[in-house]
């Protein structure tokens, strides 16, 4: 029966197909939610007296930063998440 060994081999094809595919969906056991980033809220703090405003010259460098006075560099950006722009302290 030479002509029924072709069905029998797709169906064996078919079969690893699924065997070896079925392990690659897997559903997560609990729903996932994302969580919101913790926010930091912090009042704009208002330069020591005798410091001199100094206009920022270009835009700011993402979303969420505002421009403050750092009391070692001088006026700079600050994010009330990330912290000072260009990493000062």
């Amino acid at each position: 029966m030479p002509h029924m060994s072709l069905p029998l081999v797709r169906i064996a094809a078919a079969a690893a197909a699924i065997a070896s595919l079925a392990g690659c969906v897997a559903y997560p056991a609990y729903p996932v939610r994302p969580r919101p980033a913790p926010v930091a809220v912090v009042e704009p703090v208002a330069p020591p007296p005798g410091v001199v405003y100094v206009a920022p010259v270009g835009i700011a460098p993402a979303p969420g930063y505002l421009w403050r006075y750092h009391r070692v560099y001088g006026w700079g950006w600050w994010h009330p998440h990330y912290g000072w722009h260009a990493g000062w302290r």
